[in-house]
């Protein structure tokens, strides 16, 4: 009988613990979602380089950024004025150097850029002056980003 009692003590007590599990999702007190913090896995160094050529008349009224070495599988999540324009996997090609080019737009509507690799922290470029944005990626150190208005060809 003392055993008996113990044991529903132990239920009473400790299963309540364990079996209401509470929903992340939820604000309790408010009962509406709650946006979830994006865990930031990639960590990088960001290098901008502007070009020299400034006074470099502009090509054309548009924007194109070319992801270029060393992206082997990674992630990529690019942002025009705050809109998601591209979302997809990339890998460089091995004898051009190029894994994705992107044309994001109009330039004289672009207010922001922004891009991230592997759901690392935002990369992100503000009052753009120019046509070409060259982006490297050396895995889990560096990204470095050329912004241009010439554009050197592919061979």
């Amino acid at each position: 009988m003392k055993s008996y009692i113990l044991l529903l003590l132990y239920c009473t007590l400790l299963v309540p613990q364990f079996s209401c599990k509470k929903n992340d999702n939820f604000n309790d007190s408010l009962n509406t979602p709650v946006k979830k913090k994006r865990i930031i896995k990639e960590k990088y160094s960001i290098s901008l380089n502007y070009s020299d050529w400034k006074n470099e008349q502009l090509k054309g009224d548009f924007v194109h950024l070319f992801f270029e070495s060393i992206f082997d599988g990674d992630s990529v999540c690019v942002f025009s004025n705050g809109e998601k324009k591209f979302n997809d996997v990339l890998t460089t090609d091995k004898i051009l150097g190029l894994a994705k080019e992107i044309e994001i737009g109009k330039l004289s509507e672009i207010n922001e850029i922004s891009f991230r690799i592997n759901n690392g922290r935002d990369i992100i470029i503000r009052d753009l002056d120019y046509n070409f944005l060259f982006i490297g990626y050396f895995k889990d150190s560096l990204v470095e980003v050329d912004l241009q208005n010439k554009f050197w060809g592919y061979k």
